[in-house]
């Protein structure tokens, strides 16, 4: 199972704020997903989770991966549902996940 957030609108529209929150403790969707995420694979042991993580930015119409360790401007495609070379971490906590997107976010243009 996958999933994506998709995040459009003007500058100064309150994007960022919705995400990820802000310094004084109010946490964004991102931080309450991923918690929630952990917390359910926590709690439902039947199976054997494995959560990965990637992320990147469509700027100027360049694909930009944001957790990946190679500069990728204009390197990466879309091909039908697939990015080839897109990095994915594998994530074994809530905290560790929030500090990767934070990471990456610092990365943002």
């Amino acid at each position: 199972m996958g999933s994506q957030v998709f995040a459009y609108g003007v500058t100064g529209s309150g994007k960022t704020h919705t995400m990820m929150g802000d310094s004084a403790g109010d946490e964004g969707l991102v931080q309450r997903t991923v918690k929630a995420l952990f917390e359910e694979t926590r709690r439902r042991t039947d199976r054997v989770w494995t959560v990965k993580l990637s992320m990147m930015q469509v700027y100027n119409e360049n694909l930009q991966d944001l957790i990946g360790s190679r500069a990728s401007d204009g390197g990466l495609v879309i091909l039908d549902d697939k990015i080839p070379g897109l990095a994915e971490a594998e994530m074994t906590n809530a905290d560790e996940t929030i500090m990767m997107i934070y990471k990456g976010n610092d990365k943002r243009k």
